[in-house]
């Protein structure tokens, strides 16, 4: 018989990022507590494969962070060493559920830790990795120069996964595994967060005069998000309208590049790169902006539609889901730079329009992706886990 009354004491493991990173880039730690699910949760234990520390943070009385640091040729030796970490970590912690995020060398280790300590292993999948690494061939790791390891660890994972956890419906539309063991987990979008008054005037911020249109990208410049698109569709819209102006946040190693692209066109003084931002200020650009260009976007497309304002992003991965075509904004084919621009004119030149459609945004991230109707999902999955 079932217990329903059992709580769960997750194990879930994030192969990038860390503590001193989560904090740089919001200034809390608030996401934590995107794991906790009140009335299930007991014990929550998340861990850093790529850490700045070797040892545990302590969040909370039941919320710890454990990070693993390793350098130099040393590095090569973390899914191993993360293997015997996370068979320690499971006993000690009496862990009722493992959660990866990592489809590929990280996942392989504690998917054998968890398949050795007896206790359920699900995988999320947090987006298209073929389409990415066709982007930029870094996405997927490469041993020797080849990805045939890595993907042979993702096979791996699939058949013998509990359950596997897409973050959307495109990504599960990719998976080769039975379709009985796909669910889809989405991401959870803080909108109480977001929608703290800063009382900062990003257009004053960054010498934006007063009645100019702004469209704003915020995340990490980088090949497979579009980075060298996104400079060519602000050259052009400059050069179609005096007054518009781009502010261009994030940093990524097409930051250079982009930045050269935008001097040799003489608009540095329109087109703004202020580089990695504060959560506050981003979170002001959205709701202050004219329109918000998501060519490629994971978690930053649901904070573009949390700031009511229409988006613009390219007819890719799961963009569909929240850009609906003249509802919430535009989708357009990849690569074309001019529909993107004259899309961003008619929403310049239309703005009870753009009104609309951003209201529509706001309405329909909020429907999907809100903590209260996320954890209910969240719930229902880890339920099924625990009651294997």
């Amino acid at each position: 018989m079932k217990n329903l009354d059992k709580k769960l004491r997750l194990l879930r493991l994030a192969p990038s990022g860390c503590c001193s990173r989560i904090w740089e880039k919001f200034g809390n730690f608030r996401m934590f507590e995107q794991d906790w699910i009140d009335g299930l949760t007991e014990f929550n234990l998340r861990v850093y494969p790529n850490g700045t520390f070797n040892g545990i943070f302590k969040y909370a009385d039941n919320f710890l962070i454990y990070e693993i640091c390793r350098k130099g040729i040393f590095k090569a030796l973390l899914p191993l060493l993360l293997f015997f970490k996370a068979i320690y970590l499971i006993r000690k912690y009496r862990i009722n559920v493992v959660h990866s995020n990592d489809i590929y060398f990280f996942g392989f280790s504690l998917l054998l830790a968890a398949k050795l300590c007896r206790k359920p292993f699900c995988i999320s999948i947090h987006a298209n990795h073929l389409k990415r690494d066709e982007l930029d061939n870094s996405f997927i790791p490469r041993l020797i120069g080849l990805t045939f390891p890595a993907r042979y660890c993702e096979k791996i994972i699939y058949r013998y996964a509990n359950l596997i956890l897409p973050i959307r419906e495109s990504i599960a539309k990719e998976i080769a595994c039975p379709e009985s063991k796909i669910r889809i987990f989405p991401h959870v979008f803080d909108f109480e967060e977001f929608d703290k008054v800063t009382h900062v005037d990003a257009k004053r911020l960054y010498g934006i005069p007063e009645g100019s249109p702004v469209i704003v990208h915020a995340g990490r410049l980088s090949k497979d998000n579009y980075a060298s698109d996104i400079a060519g569709i602000a050259i052009k819209a400059c050069g179609s309208d005096e007054k518009v102006y781009f502010v261009i946040c994030g940093n990524g190693p097409e930051e250079k590049n982009m930045k050269d692209k935008v001097r040799e066109a003489g608009f540095e003084d329109r087109i703004l790169f202020p580089g990695g931002v504060p959560n506050d200020v981003v979170f002001e650009l959205r709701k202050q902006c004219s329109v918000s260009l998501c060519l490629m976007a994971g978690f930053s497309l649901i904070e573009a539609c949390a700031g009511a304002r229409p988006v613009i992003s390219y007819d890719v991965e799961w963009h569909h889901e929240l850009v609906k075509d003249n509802e919430t904004g535009f989708l357009i084919g990849e690569n074309d730079a001019d529909a993107v621009v004259g899309k961003i004119r008619y929403l310049l030149d239309n703005s009870e329009k753009a009104a609309e459609m951003g209201r529509h945004a706001r309405g329909l991230a909020v429907e999907r992706h809100s903590p209260q109707n996320v954890n209910k999902i969240k719930s229902e999955i880890y339920r099924e886990l625990l009651a294997l």
